[in-house]
């Protein structure tokens, strides 16, 4: 990239996405500022008095995690039915890592967080998997690693939520489920798909008006399938799958806003209208 200063872009478009941010796998290459691929999970409370929770729900592994105010003074917690981490106000920030390869496992058990108040959320969530040892490792093991991870909590923003460019079966499964708060999305790096691992991803996000960018090119059986199912806001989505009519998007845009913007590869050569294809009242356009 000689003679190409990045540090001179002040906005940034895939198609007519917004781009908050540009990423060459895990490094932050705009804009300038914070790395948030070298921060730790974070969430900053939109609220005062906001319990942050850390559940299990089903009959598996409750996992242990810590969590810390100031990144040097850590404290462990287990999962149960309602544990709650650290109560914070507005502003205030709480930071989370872990040392499990997954969170969750099929048939709805998971652990996940929670909260009484509205927060953001962003840093690297691989801290999660690799405690310490987060910054530059995208290395995913098993399945289910982020399973409902945020299942009807009152997330807000993730824009800034890292998430890494592998995925293993039912990985983002469910992730952002119910999350009726949330406005802003994390950036997407996968290139390619698993078995069911974006399933439900956004289902039930009400206020979501724009979807992220999807890169890959083929998807995998039912990688995307009700994914944005029930945000009924939704206008605008961009993929770059080179064929729309296969089991990976069954009901993917079902009950989203009658009229947006549906931004596709000019090469894709199936694209079936209505909810498991483009919805009939959306414009298309070609990148």
């Amino acid at each position: 990239m000689n003679g190409f200063n990045l540090s001179n872009i002040t906005d940034a478009k895939l198609g007519t996405t917004q781009l908050s941010s540009i990423y060459l796998g895990s490094t932050k290459l705009w804009p300038l500022g914070t790395d948030y691929s070298k921060e730790y999970l974070t969430f900053e409370s939109l609220a005062d008095n906001n319990r942050i929770l850390w559940k299990l729900n089903g009959d598996m592994d409750a996992k242990t995690i810590e969590w810390s105010t100031d990144k040097t003074n850590w404290t462990s917690v287990t999962a149960t039915t309602r544990t709650v981490i650290t109560t914070l106000n507005t502003g205030d920030k709480v930071y989370i890592k872990g040392s499990n390869a997954s969170y969750g496992a099929t048939w709805g058990k998971y652990n996940y967080f929670s909260s009484d108040g509205e927060f953001n959320v962003y840093g690297n969530i691989m801290s999660l998997i690799h405690g310490d040892n987060f910054i530059g490792n995208n290395t995913l093991s098993g399945q289910c690693n982020f399973y409902f991870m945020f299942y009807n909590s009152k997330v807000v923003d993730a824009s800034n939520l890292i998430l890494p460019n592998a995925c293993q079966n039912h990985t983002y499964s469910n992730m952002f489920n119910g999350c009726t708060s949330l406005i802003n999305v994390p950036l997407m790096q996968q290139t390619t798909t698993a078995y069911q691992s974006n399933i439900n991803m956004f289902d039930g996000c009400s206020s979501l008006l724009d979807g992220p960018t999807l890169l890959a090119s083929s998807v995998n059986m039912y990688s995307y399938r009700e994914m944005f199912r029930n945000c009924t806001l939704l206008r605008s989505v961009t993929v770059y799958a080179e064929n729309l009519g296969a089991s990976g998007f069954d009901n993917w845009l079902q009950n989203v806003s009658a009229t947006g913007t549906f931004t596709k590869k000019s090469s894709m050569t199936l694209f079936p209208e209505g909810a498991s294809g483009i919805p009939s009242g959306w414009t298309v356009i070609d990148v």
